[in-house]
């Protein structure tokens, strides 16, 4: 029996030894040429592989992302993109997308950062962010800005306070312009009247246009005051005519001088001979009566954007009319006077701390980076808005017979636009709440333009004096 057994030991053992001398390569031969170069790059690509996946598959979180309502027009099919590349790359993030109306975010925003309800990703105009920025509820973002190369130069430093970058820029909006109707125009003859270099031309001959679209059964305008939506229109005529509207420490409020006076002296005007429908318009009264073709000029408009999205809709058939358009800058005293156009600066993307987790922020920064990565995003937001890329390697992809209007904005925006008047300051939405109430007052014709001109100046006064005050 022991003899039987060892017999049998010994054959495994042979057995287990042939199976090992089975597996060995065969060092007869040499081996078929394989260089060092293939072998580095193999083992470079797997480990560029095996980062990429791992960072990937590190990346966790449940976050929530506040996007304007404009983009289902401004923007379309961009959420869905980014839904579609998120769930690709980083499918262990739970993404919620929420809409706001742009009209009513800055109460929603002031209510969330007051009760700790903020979004992880949020994305707006630069000066609504200010505010969350100057009071430290924001992510440092420079690890993000750091990736992103071909940052255009002047954009580079949008966003930053101290050594942080609290903001990024995605678009840079064009400055605010006046549209005109050129059907009426020449029907009336009011193109005799407009800038030959779109640009410069007085209040004389602004209210020789008006005065031959009234002959001719239009209006020249509308005055905007119905909300704050639209103030850009007004602050571009008061800059135009010499005015500051607040010191350049922004420790007190100057709107109350000669500039601004003379800005509202041509309101009146517009008042006093019904050049303008009664009482304060809002954006919507705008550009319903101005593409009605009820009015010669529309105030608040951002250039090309417009004449593409009116032949757009014209050709798909949602408006029934068209007409010839242009846009030129805003008039000053004398026509001679460079103008000074207003513009919100940028929008953008922002983080919120909320409760500092630190997958939430990460995955955040992860999903706003894939949408500076991949130009289409851009390309897509700049090709339907009067918007221009911060990128410089993204452009509007646009019809050529619209190159000429983009030019045209572009310089205007790279020439006459500033954002350097208060805008990007953290109460400049308090202030513009304050602002359009005043105006109309002064519309309705309850208040003169010397009241007009203190009342602004003390509501002015006001907010920079609150907003110390809760920041002290």
């Amino acid at each position: 029996m022991k003899k039987a057994i060892a017999l049998l030991l010994a054959l495994l053992f042979m057995i287990s030894m042939l199976a090992a001398c089975g597996s060995a390569p065969d060092n007869s031969q040499p081996p078929e040429d394989s260089t060092d170069d293939s072998q580095e790059s193999s083992g470079e690509d797997s480990a560029d592989q095996s980062d990429e996946t791992d960072n990937t598959a590190a990346v966790t979180g449940d976050i929530t992302v506040w996007y304007p309502d404009t983009w289902s027009s401004d923007a379309p099919g961009f959420v869905d993109a980014w839904k579609t590349d998120i769930a690709a790359q980083y499918p262990d993030v739970n993404v919620t997308f929420e809409e706001y109306v742009q009209a009513s975010i800055q109460e929603k925003l002031t209510v969330a950062m007051a009760t700790g309800t903020t979004p992880d990703i949020f994305y707006d105009v630069q000066s609504r962010i200010a505010p969350a920025a100057n009071n430290g509820l924001l992510v440092d973002l420079s690890d993000v800005a750091g990736g992103i190369s071909d940052l255009a130069e002047n954009y580079a430093e949008i966003g930053k306070i101290g050594n942080e970058t609290l903001y990024l820029p995605y678009t840079s909006m064009n400055c605010y312009s006046i549209a005109i109707n050129m059907d009426i125009a020449r029907e009336v003859g009011a193109d005799a009247y407009l800038p030959e270099d779109s640009v410069h031309w007085s209040y004389e001959d602004f209210l020789k246009c008006c005065e031959l679209a009234k002959e001719g059964g239009y209006y020249g305008s509308q005055l905007w005051a119905g909300g704050p939506t639209g103030d850009a229109a007004m602050f571009s005529l008061y800059m135009t005519a010499g005015s500051q509207m607040f010191s350049d420490d922004f420790s007190a409020c100057t709107i109350n001088n000669d500039g601004t006076r003379k800005a509202l002296e041509l309101v009146q005007e517009l008042i006093d001979k019904e050049y303008v429908p009664a009482g304060a318009a809002t954006t919507l009264d705008y550009n319903e009566a101005f593409f009605a073709g009820q009015s010669l000029f529309s105030l608040p408009q951002g250039g090309a954007y417009i004449i593409m999205q009116r032949e757009n809709s014209y050709e798909a058939g949602e408006i029934d009319t068209i007409f010839d358009m242009d846009f030129v800058m805003y008039p000053s005293p004398d026509g001679k006077t460079e103008p000074v156009s207003a513009s919100f600066g940028t929008n953008g993307f922002c983080i919120f701390k909320n409760d500092e987790n630190a997958d939430n922020i990460a995955a955040a920064k992860a999903i706003v980076k894939l949408v500076y990565d991949d130009p289409s995003y851009m390309t897509n937001i700049v090709t339907h808005t009067s918007t221009a890329p911060v990128l410089t390697t993204v452009q509007a992809d646009v019809d050529e017979k619209y190159a000429a209007y983009v030019e045209k904005g572009d310089n205007f925006t790279a020439t006459y636009m500033t954002n350097s008047f208060g805008i990007l300051e953290g109460w400049w939405s308090d202030w513009r709440n304050a602002y359009y109430p005043v105006m109309q007052n002064f519309y309705s014709g309850s208040a003169t333009i010397e009241e007009t001109l203190a009342a602004l100046e003390q509501a002015g006064n006001d907010v920079l004096a609150a907003y110390a005050e809760s920041n002290s």
